[in-house]
């Protein structure tokens, strides 16, 4: 058994890179939510507003992670979070499935190893980057939620427009093209 936080040095069976290629050290407590609430926030009582909501994004994450036995500290497995959440808010619900996620998260991760910019990144930038990308598909999903459990449609379709744009931005495709099969997220 290996001490909490080394990364492993082996690569799992089928040639895939370990969980370990794409984790970080946590340099310092949990900061991105400030730093957002900071940029985002005009009076102290809407930063701290904000900095409580992404902190609550960031918190559900951690413990339904840790609830799940779920490796905690992985950038692959936050933007696979981040991707997932946002086609899920965006198509109501109708998809990914466990298994197209985990083809997704095992492509992400594979694509990162072979990365140089992700290579090159220290530890806070991994975390920052972890970070910001939990907490914003939390805050998508988290308005959605709320939104479809108050009947607020109108706020409801602005969190579906905000996962669409999220995606699309991200992946450089219309919606349209974005799918997931059993290879895992697919554009075309």
């Amino acid at each position: 058994k290996r001490p909490v936080g080394q990364k492993p040095n082996t690569k799992p069976a089928g040639g895939l890179p370990a969980a370990g290629d794409t984790a970080f050290h946590v340099s310092q407590p949990p900061f991105v939510p400030q730093q957002l609430a900071e940029r985002l926030g005009k009076t102290q009582q809407e930063r701290q507003y904000i900095e409580s909501v992404l902190t609550k994004c960031l918190n559900f994450y951690t413990d339904t992670a840790i609830q799940k036995g779920v490796p905690l500290n992985d950038v692959a497995r936050a933007l696979n979070y981040y991707i997932s959440t946002n086609y899920f808010v965006y198509s109501l619900g109708a998809g990914p499935t466990p298994e197209q996620m985990s083809a997704t998260r095992d492509s992400i991760r594979a694509n990162m190893v072979q990365d140089d910019a992700f290579r090159r990144m220290s530890d806070k930038q991994k975390q920052e980057a972890y970070e910001t990308l939990i907490v914003l598909a939390g805050f998508v999903d988290l308005g959605y939620g709320t939104a479809k459990k108050s009947g607020d449609a109108n706020a409801a379709a602005q969190f579906r427009e905000m996962a669409k744009h999220n995606l699309e931005t991200l992946l450089g495709a219309p919606i349209a093209k974005i799918h997931f099969t059993s290879d895992g997220l697919t554009l075309n």
